[in-house]
């Protein structure tokens, strides 16, 4: 049942196409709230956005159709991204805090409608970071294994940082300890086989950088960047490149031994550049996102 603004309150209880929520904060101007999933997960969400509706029954095993129509609602709001949506030093100026960029009526949901694949992409802003994951609304965070898991998926990203925006495809290996990543083992499998040469050839083509994302304390790898130059894998580390002596695979599995690392093969757009394309930069994205599908389809079989 439709709910106008006024009757939205906090702790409210909410059905949606994708699963039930609870209202945990609303904003002082009434546009957004904050929510938390059945499932765990919280996000903010625009009070604007569609209403929600009864659930419907799960469609995991049902046979794929095309893009669903509601998509293009999806980023219609998006008109280009702003000076405020880059975090800076100065407080308060996160690239979070009174920005509506990752939401999907704006840049979350325009760039996950330019991929061009049956699957149907859906967003989700991570908390407080200027990022934006997006994985096939069928294997969406909740929908498959261990709800405790969701987070070590394989997914598109969009973030921004005080120089550059970047999007591409991401993926984390888990720490020692914690049970093992399907999508981390089969993207390795991949990787080992044909997958070198073919995110070579992707990496090559759309200019991309693989950043590698560690534990913060600095004990890590944190930021290094892996490219392609010529017939080799390039690592580059506090300034100083080095050849990959082994495959990209092996290397992967063994840098940072034991930790947690976060891969991440994304083309990255100077800061002024990104703001400068507008509303064009959702589709920028959805080049970049449809041209590592190889990457997230070996991940992430779209029959799981």
């Amino acid at each position: 049942m439709n709910q106008p603004q006024s009757s939205i309150a906090v702790g409210q209880h909410q059905q949606t196409r994708t699963g039930g929520r609870t209202i945990i904060s609303i904003a002082e101007d009434r546009t957004q709230m904050r929510v938390r999933w059945d499932d765990g997960r919280e996000e903010e969400v625009p009070i604007s956005k569609p209403k929600p509706v009864p659930a419907v029954a799960s469609t995991r095993n049902s046979p794929r159709k095309s893009k669903p129509s509601s998509r293009s609602s999806n980023g219609r709001f998006f008109t280009g991204l702003q000076d405020v949506d880059f975090p800076r030093e100065t407080p308060g100026h996160d690239g979070v805090t009174g920005t509506h960029w990752r939401s999907s009526p704006h840049l979350g949901g325009a760039a996950a409608a330019h991929v061009d694949s049956t699957r149907c992409l859906k967003s989700w802003p991570v908390w407080h970071q200027p990022e934006v994951h997006y994985a096939d609304a069928l294997c969406f965070p909740g929908k498959r294994e261990e709800t405790n898991q969701r987070a070590y998926h394989a997914k598109f990203t969009t973030w921004t940082d005080r120089a550059e925006f970047c999007a591409g495809f991401y993926i984390e290996r888990l720490k020692a300890g914690d049970k093992p990543s399907d999508d981390w083992n089969r993207f390795i499998a991949w990787l080992s086989g044909e997958g070198d040469a073919i995110l070579a050839a992707i990496m090559l083509a759309h200019k991309l950088h693989m950043v590698l994302r560690g534990n913060e304390n600095g004990d890590t790898a944190h930021n290094d960047t892996i490219q392609r130059e010529n017939d080799s894998w390039v690592h580059t580390h506090a300034g100083v490149s080095a050849q990959i002596p082994a495959s990209l695979a092996e290397f992967l599995t063994t840098i940072n031994a034991g930790g947690w690392l976060g891969v991440a093969a994304v083309q990255r757009v100077p800061k002024n550049d990104a703001i400068a394309r507008g509303a064009e930069l959702a589709t920028d994205i959805g080049k970049v996102f449809t041209a590592l599908l190889p990457a997230y389809d070996a991940a992430t079989p779209a029959n799981l």
